[in-house]
């Protein structure tokens, strides 16, 4: 299993979200990691991300819209999924649990940029970036009553029964 850091930093808006005033850079550690093709230093992966963060819960817009992704140069958007954002964990966090598709290296660590704090940014998340075509039916099974909903773009919700 792969190590996860998570610090925020001081940078420059990108681009991408300049009316942006909050960032985190997002490393995940080549340790663990190996390429499934020889000679393939890197793979598209789905990558699950979980946090418990100070910035996120005074910063962040509280239906987590204005949170985006990019990749190390921080200003290509990488697609993204929030299965479940509490802004108000408790005093202090907010708890992010967010999917990611981004490419993985075996040779070096993974870096993303996380932006925040743009109260009029509309929803940043692309559910169908992250769970493309080969994927029948995506469910993350949060829901605690009525259908089970399906993130991929095919649509297949499930019915809850018990």
């Amino acid at each position: 299993m792969a190590r996860r850091a998570f610090y925020l930093t001081n940078h420059e808006p990108s681009s991408v979200n300049p009316n942006s005033t909050e960032l985190a850079n997002v490393i995940i550690s080549r340790m663990g990691l190996s390429p499934r093709k020889k000679g393939s230093t890197e793979l598209k992966y789905r990558v699950l991300i979980e946090l418990y963060d100070e910035g996120l819960h005074d910063y962040a817009r509280s239906d987590g819209y204005d949170i985006l992704f990019t990749s190390s140069d921080g200003a290509t958007k990488i697609p993204h999924e929030i299965e479940n954002f509490t802004q108000d964990y408790n005093s202090t966090h907010a708890h992010l649990v967010v999917w990611v598709k981004t490419n993985l290296s075996g040779s070096s660590d993974t870096v993303l940029w996380m932006y925040y704090n743009y109260s009029s940014a509309s929803n940043q998340q692309n559910m169908n970036g992250v769970w493309t075509n080969n994927y029948v039916a995506v469910h993350h099974l949060n829901e605690t009553s009525g259908n089970h909903l399906d993130s991929s773009s095919v649509g297949n919700d499930a019915s809850a029964t018990s």
